[in-house]
């Protein structure tokens, strides 16, 4: 292969070997330039959103001494990046490419994505704003900012054939060095701040502090348009309320955002200068919590969510209890329920449980790590302050 190499790769040390050998430091700033531009969907706002991150194009020392490179993207840098099919593995010869003998950089899903973004921003009609060009399986992509200031990017894994999307702080997938950051599964995420912003709306038209100032009427007509707004984001969810979300931020146990004075105006038909500074605002409480293999994200106080799998197994457990009690065999209560002899025996004890902790289950007040797996894997004692303590719910 002939030329310079491009970033992300350099020559083989054998000079007589005409190939590219990944350059990893190199290949971190591809595969994130790669993924801003799908954050992003803008060349431009990409080349800013580099910058911003300290991304460089490669640098070069010449044998005259000449130094070229190590400075910002352009707009036109970015579009022959995010186009070189090298990243994929292949060499372009004039209009055709060709397997190389180099290991790609870009696997072919991102490859795919960040194509049939260039192509649908190339053949945008004149007047669709950057809103308008964002993916609808990221609404909250550009939105909010981590503790360090990293941007949360949207990223996804491949599971059983399944897609699953997340938000991951910047540095993740940019390669900066960070041993902590974010990794939030994305539609937990999108629901809690749908369900904050619900929250927050709320509040704000029931107590008629929707404006600043105005009549009884004006204030009661913007309070009901808030309302009226409030059960279009219910219907709707994140991906109707999103454009109005201007920007925020998150950290540990803390969530806040900001509302676009001007769009939310257009919604409530009133004059963006008349909003209360207050209701552009929304500052709560953000806890992420693992329960079994799923991981709740909960902003504000929001009501208690039992884990219904576990309700259910208590349910079972003092049901199948009795039936023991009266003289059922445990092979019958299994193949009248339609499950093995062992899970049953494992499920019965929970029927034991003391009376507070049974409580709390049924009320979703239990701690987070008091999972159907934890108790079914655990020896229950039978003395109740005992078991109350092992499950953590007194210290």
């Amino acid at each position: 292969m002939g030329g310079l190499a491009p970033l992300g790769y350099d020559p083989h040390p054998d000079k007589m070997r005409r190939e590219l050998v990944v350059n990893e430091k190199e290949a971190a700033t591809v595969r994130a330039l790669f993924h801003l531009y799908l954050q992003e969907g803008c060349l431009n706002a990409t080349a800013e959103a580099a910058k911003e991150e300290g991304l460089l194009s490669k640098r070069r020392i010449f044998a005259s001494g000449r130094v070229q490179g190590g400075t910002p993207f352009s707009r036109g840098q970015l579009h022959a990046l995010l186009t070189n099919p090298t990243y994929r593995g292949l060499m372009r010869h004039k209009q055709k490419t060709w397997p190389g003998l180099h290991p790609a950089i870009i696997d072919d899903e991102l490859w795919r994505d960040v194509q049939a973004k260039l192509q649908m921003a190339s053949a945008k009609r004149r007047g669709v704003t950057k809103v308008d060009m964002r993916s609808a399986s990221a609404p909250l992509l550009g939105k909010f900012r981590d503790e360090e200031g990293d941007r949360l990017t949207p990223t996804h894994t491949q599971r059983h054939g399944r897609r699953i999307r997340y938000y991951v702080s910047n540095g993740f997938v940019s390669g900066k060095p960070r041993k902590e950051g974010w990794r939030l599964p994305a539609e937990p995420f999108e629901r809690a701040v749908t369900e904050a912003i619900a929250v927050h709306l709320t509040h704000h038209a029931k107590s008629l502090s929707v404006l600043q100032s105005g009549s009884a009427r004006e204030m009661e007509a913007a309070s009901n348009a808030a309302l009226s707004f409030l059960e279009a984001i219910r219907v709707k969810g994140i991906a109707f309320i999103a454009p109005v979300i201007s920007g925020g931020s998150i950290r540990t146990g803390h969530l806040c955002l900001n509302l676009d004075a001007e769009t939310m105006a257009t919604h409530l038909g009133v004059c963006a200068n008349g909003i209360a500074p207050d209701f552009l605002t929304l500052s709560t409480a953000f806890t992420c919590r693992r329960r079994g293999m799923e991981t709740k994200i909960i902003a504000g106080n929001q009501n208690p969510d039992p884990d219904q799998t576990l309700v259910r197994a208590l349910r079972n457990a003092h049901r199948w209890a009795e039936a023991l009690k009266s003289g059922t065999p445990i092979k019958q209560i299994a193949a009248d329920n339609d499950c093995s002899d062992s899970y049953a025996r494992r499920v019965i004890p929970l029927a034991t449980l003391s009376p507070k902790l049974q409580e709390a289950i049924l009320s979703g007040s239990q701690p987070d790590n008091l999972t159907l797996e934890t108790l079914i894997r655990t020896r229950i004692p039978l003395d109740w302050v005992t078991q109350e303590t092992r499950f953590g719910l007194t210290k």
